[in-house]
């Protein structure tokens, strides 16, 4: 049983402005303070923490005397507590004080209880605490309430703080907001919110806090917000405001402000010159919109700022002189804009400057010098700009710098010799100057170093030895200078190290043993140097590696057979060296690969077979002494040109290749042979064509009713007499006919939704296939959404990944389309979690090291969409049920880019296009990102989203709705978010048959899962980026022996898991 709720009476004296939920003025505050603590071994247990904050730091103290059924005599489970009895708080009569004294609560905070109830149900009614008589604090931040905005909150009619953020409020803002007059912070933040701004808004003349952060606000902001002449904090970010909103001019009446946070709010037109009214603003954030004009004076008369955020608008003109003015600045970003001309020497008054950001501007000029003598800055950011001259030398002898970024610039001289002087340097980015000289000695003993990039220069030399094994360095990108000498053992020390970039400089050497300990490499690009020796079997070691460039040295020796163990390769670039021996058939095995370059080198032998079953979409083994057939598979002309060089090789119809059965004397008999080849041909082509004949006449009516779709409801004239186009992508050996005749068995039929129908298909060769047939469309030969659809279908035939589906091939005629993949066994991720019963959470075949690889397989997969294909291919579908698996439980990313043909297909105008396609082509229901309640658009991020929720499903073992689990309006990411929120161990989130063996590993992918869940797509990181968090979640770092503490493990995963649940 839990722990009854009990009250906790706290006083305080006013210790001057707080931020968010009031100020106690004048005298002592009386509150109840209701929340509860999660152990995840027992139950969750109601209690008072001194934790809770309301407006600043509550020292609890006994709440003798005090006798509440709500907060004393009442006990629940938390059930009640978080589920269905919880609206039942909120229904309860008047708490009834026992002294008079204590007639004089003025607070109530509930906030992160995750309450729930519905408001247009009549489960939330807030009259009985509203009929406290002195209650001024209302705190029910981050529950689950929902429906529109309580008219029972009307009745607190005394309020000054009202505080509902991060619930599931709809509908419009409050129309009678001004029946609360004495309200001074309002905090409507991270709801739903939509419409207009209310005029009764600016009826509420005693407001000072405004929060509307983050809804869905959609008309603009109105001219009567100026009315509230006590405002202090204004905060509108993060809502699609209409195209025609901009800044309204009365904002500059507020004269009380000191901060305005108007980022991401889709406001156009000039900053307005009123808001140099502003004397005591602080804070000034309008970055992210699409404001013109110039970065004008007004801003600079503002002497109170300490932080000016303009990036990412359309700001043109100079930096003005007077930026000096503002002589408290902290922070100051006017980044990706399109200022122009040098920065103003007025710098240097900005003695407190902590970051300057200027990049990806049309900025010219020198290095301002003054920057050098700042003590607190810690972050410069100036790349993309065209900015000149030399680098101060004094640079970092003052500041302790953090961050450099001076990238594609026109900067030249040598690199100051004092930039980690402050021992706190983590990045230094300079690529793309005219840098000459050494790499500081200084650089080589700076340990927090995690990113060097000074590629692109002129630098020469030999690199510190020092760098070569600095501990924390991750990224090492010193490619395209004069650099020299070799890699030193040194190396051994860098073990973060994840990518290593030294192509075409002059290094020579070998590459030492120690660089095959580092276990994290991931990326090893040397090629265009000086580099010999062997390539070590030990190269095996790094698991990691997925990219290798060591083309165009003098590398000799065998192609290392122990390359096979490095099984997420995708790029071997061994071109260009001086390899002997033949080609390792191990090699057969890198199922990731998709580049495989071994021409210009001495190797000789035949060609493994294996190769041609490797996705390749680049082979080249051109340029060796290479001998015997050609493998059939590579036969298909989608390699023509790979095997040119090579004087004994022979094969069909290969460029530069003869065919292996010429000779220059044909013997009688082989003659003979000949001729009674082309006979046996003949008879079977004869043969060939009875067959079909009698295939139709058997099959014709069968053919007629598939094409005529009579079996899918569709209707239309017969096309049995309409010819069929093949358009294969990969070999194949079937024709139309054998595909077209396995559609007329229900019985086959895998799946149907919104853009057609997928069938299993075995087809006269043995071969088992998966054939998508697409909804009807308007797609007719010749047609503009015919030509749309071929060009479609030829960029997803194109797509060669270990974690794709193939398209094999596609069938059409100008009634119907057919799409051929390869078929997987195991079926779909969704079936296989949550709807075959063969298969649950504790099932073997769906451990946690299978949903890992699964995990990881499928971002690979997307990431390969997003950045190695151009342009970048959005899969607009992402799911669970998207996700197929093979045999062995490998990964497979499905119906990528279906969404998009089908619009091709159907055409813009087609009648027939449903609505349920309509909705699916931008997700499925409950993978669908937030930003699509107001735009149409969809974007990597909204794939990244969705990605992040069927990582929650594999981490959790729950589907993405469910409302028997999470109840209504919630889906697995506010439910998981919730819980985050308030425990302080996430064993209740994770799938309780997997948390005792992989615990950490499970944890540290819930954190990737809630990052690509944000509700700011811009907070998402990339499909590389996720990639690259997935592997460091690799089960094989941890142990899977059962735990003996639920709490013992995972502590570092954990951490920050509260903070990622925020919205």
């Amino acid at each position: 049983m839990c722990n009854k709720l009990q009250a906790s009476k706290t006083q305080r004296r006013p210790t001057g402005p707080e931020l968010g939920l009031g100020s106690s003025r004048g005298r002592p505050r009386d509150f109840i303070t209701c929340s509860y603590r999660a152990n995840f071994k027992d139950q969750m247990r109601p209690h008072v923490t001194s934790e809770r904050r309301i407006g600043g730091d509550i020292s609890p103290t006994s709440f003798s005397g005090w006798s509440s059924p709500f907060c004393e005599s009442r006990g629940f489970s938390s059930s009640s507590l978080l589920h269905d009895d919880a609206p039942t708080l909120l229904r309860w009569p008047v708490l009834a004080p026992t002294r008079r004294s204590e007639q004089r609560v003025e607070g109530l905070n509930f906030s992160k209880l995750w309450l729930k109830g519905r408001t247009q149900a009549g489960d939330v009614n807030f009259s009985a605490l509203c009929s406290l008589p002195a209650l001024k604090i209302m705190d029910l931040n981050s529950n689950d309430f929902s429906g529109p905005f309580p008219s029972s909150l009307y009745e607190c009619t005394q309020l000054e703080t009202l505080a509902l953020s991060a619930n599931l409020f709809v509908g419009g803002l409050p129309e009678a907001i001004d029946n609360l007059p004495a309200l001074r912070r309002l905090d409507l933040s991270f709801n739903n919110f939509s419409g207009a701004i209310p005029s009764s808004f600016g009826h509420l003349t005693h407001l000072q806090e405004l929060n509307l952060v983050a809804n869905l606000l959609n008309e603009t902001i109105p001219s009567f917000l100026g009315n509230l002449s006590k405002l202090e904090r204004l905060n509108l970010a993060y809502n699609p405001f209409s195209n025609s909103a901009s800044i309204p001019p009365e904002l500059g009446n507020l004269t009380e402000l000191s901060e305005i946070w108007l980022a991401g709010c889709n406001l156009h037109g000039a900053i307005p010159d009123s808001l140099g009214n502003l004397l005591k603003v602080s804070n000034l954030d309008l970055s992210f919109n699409m404001l013109t004009g110039r970065f004008g004076s007004s801003l600079t008369s503002l002497k109170s700022l300490t932080q000016l955020e303009l990036y990412n608008n359309h700001l043109e003109g100079p930096v003005p002189s007077s930026l000096g003015n503002l002589t408290l600045l902290a922070n100051f970003d006017v980044s990706m804009n399109m200022l122009a001309g040098p920065l103003p020497i007025s710098i240097s008054q900005l003695h407190h400057l902590t970051s300057f950001h200027v990049y990806q501007n049309l900025l010219t000029g020198p290095f301002p010098s003054s920057l050098a003598i700042f003590p607190l800055l810690k972050q410069i950011s100036m790349f993309n700009n065209s900015f000149n001259g030399p680098l101060p030398s004094n640079l970092g002898t003052v500041s302790k710098l953090e961050i450099l970024d001076v990238s594609y610039n026109d900067f030249t001289g040598t690199l100051p010799g004092f930039l980690c002087s402050g021992g706190v340097l983590q990045e230094i980015a300079a690529m793309n100057n005219r840098f000459d000289g050494a790499i500081p000695s200084t650089l080589g003993n700076c340990p927090p170093l995690q990113r060097v990039r000074l590629n692109n220069n002129l630098l020469s030399g030999a690199v510190p030895s020092g760098l070569w094994g600095s501990p924390a360095l991750v990224f090492l990108q010193l490619d395209n200078n004069n650099l020299e000498g070799t890699i030193t053992p040194e190396i051994r020390g860098a073990h973060n190290l994840s990518t290593l970039k030294l192509d075409s400089n002059h290094f020579s050497g070998s590459l030492p043993f120690e660089m095959y300990s580092l276990w994290n490499l991931s990326f090893i690009s040397v090629s265009n140097n000086n580099f010999s020796g062997i390539i070590s079997p030990e190269v095996g070691k790094l698991h990691h590696l997925s990219n290798l460039y060591i083309q165009s040295n003098s590398f000799s020796g065998i192609i290392p057979v122990k390359l096979a163990q490095c099984t997420q390769l995708s790029v071997l670039q061994l071109a260009d060296n001086a390899f002997v021996g033949g080609i390792p058939s191990s090699l057969a095995s890198l199922s990731a690969i998709n580049v495989l370059n071994l021409s210009h080198n001495q190797l000789s032998g035949g060609i493994p077979a294996e190769l041609s079953e490797l996705r390749l979409t680049n082979f080249d083994i051109s340029y060796n002494n290479l001998s015997g057939p050609v493998p059939s598979g590579f036969m298909n002309g989608a390699f023509d040109g790979s095997f040119v060089g090579n004087a004994d090789l022979c094969g069909r119809n290969l460029m530069g290749i003869r065919p292996c059965d010429v000779s220059s004397n044909k013997s009688p008999s082989k003659i003979f042979l000949r001729v009674l080849l082309g006979a046996t041909f003949g008879a079977a082509l004869i043969l060939l064509i009875v067959g079909m004949v009698f295939l139709y006449r058997v099959h014709g009516p069968q053919l007629k009713s598939v094409i005529q779709g009579k079996k899918g409801g569709e209707s239309g004239p017969s096309s049995a007499s309409i010819p069929w186009r093949v358009t294969s992508f990969h070999k194949v050996q079937y024709g139309e006919l054998d595909i077209v005749s396995r559609l007329d068995d229900d019985n086959l039929i895998l799946g149907s939704g919104g853009a057609g129908t997928v069938y299993k298909a075995v087809l006269s060769n043995g071969q088992t296939v998966a054939i998508k047939k697409l909804r009807k469309g308007s797609g007719n030969e010749g047609s503009e959404d015919d030509k749309g659809f071929k060009v479609e279908v030829a960029t997803l035939g194109k797509i060669r990944h270990k974690n794709i589906v193939k398209l094999l091939c596609t069938c059409s005629n100008k009634d119907t389309k057919l799409l051929v993949y390869e078929y997987m066994p195991n079926g779909s991720l969704g079936d296989m979690l949550h709807h075959n019963p063969g298969y649950g959470s504790t099932n073997l075949a769906l451990d946690w090291p299978s949903r890992y690889k699964i995990a990881l397989g499928a971002a690979q997969g997307l990431a390969y969409l997003h950045h190695d294909c151009s342009p970048p291919i959005v899969h607009r579908d992402v799911k669970s049920n998207n996700i197929l698996l093979d045999a062995h439980l490998n990964a497979y990313v499905a119906d990528f880019g279906v969404a998009k043909v089908m619009e091709n297909y159907l055409g813009a105008d087609n009648t027939n296009c449903s609505a349920a396609f309509t909705a699916r082509v931008a997700g499925s229901y409950g993978y669908i990102a937030p930003e699509h309640a107001y735009t149409p658009k969809v974007t990597e991020k909204s794939d990244i989203y969705s990605f992040g929720v069927v990582l929650l499903e594999l981490v959790t073992g729950k589907k993405p709705v469910d409302w028997d689990v999470f109840g209504d309006n919630m889906d697995i990411v506010r439910w998981t978010r919730g819980k985050l929120a308030t425990a302080e161990d996430a064993g209740e989130v994770l799938d309780a048959g997997l948390v005792p063996c992989w615990r950490e590993g499970m944890l540290m992918l819930l954190r990737v899962a809630m990052l690509c869940t944000c509700a700011l797509p811009m907070n998402r990181p990339s499909m590389r980026e996720v990639v690259d968090m997935l592997l460091d979640a690799d089960p094989a770092r941890f142990s899977s022996t059962p735990l003996k503490s639920s709490k013992s493990v995972g502590a570092h995963a954990y951490k920050g898991l509260a903070l990622l649940a925020l919205p």
